[in-house]
């Protein structure tokens, strides 16, 4: 049963995104804030797909690289996506306590 929920969760979000990338015609201008917001989006839901399972060597990389690819965005695309990539670097942060707090556990 776990499986379908998986697939169901990881169905929704993609088809979310997806929706969003087609609906909003004027992001297609910038090809680099598509593809972190997808690498982001799908970061998000392997690590509440993944949770029970993942392990440091899997979180940080992670972590890392969607870290990354977040400050990049207002340099190769412009300061007006600061904000942008300042909500992704917070949402990052959450992730980061969750999965302090769930190893806690």
């Amino acid at each position: 049963m776990e499986n379908k929920d998986y697939l169901v969760f990881s169905l929704l979000l993609l088809g979310g995104t997806s929706y969003l990338f087609y609906s909003a015609e004027a992001v297609r201008q910038y090809p680099f804030f598509m593809a972190v917001t997808f690498t982001v989006v799908v970061s998000i839901a392997a690590f509440f797909i993944f949770l029970p399972k993942l392990r440091r060597e899997w979180f940080y990389p992670l972590i890392i690289v969607n870290g990354g690819l977040s400050v990049a965005l207002p340099i190769l695309q412009g300061m007006s996506w600061i904000w942008f990539s300042l909500l992704y670097l917070i949402v990052l942060s959450f992730l980061m306590v969750g999965y302090s707090l769930y190893k806690q556990k």
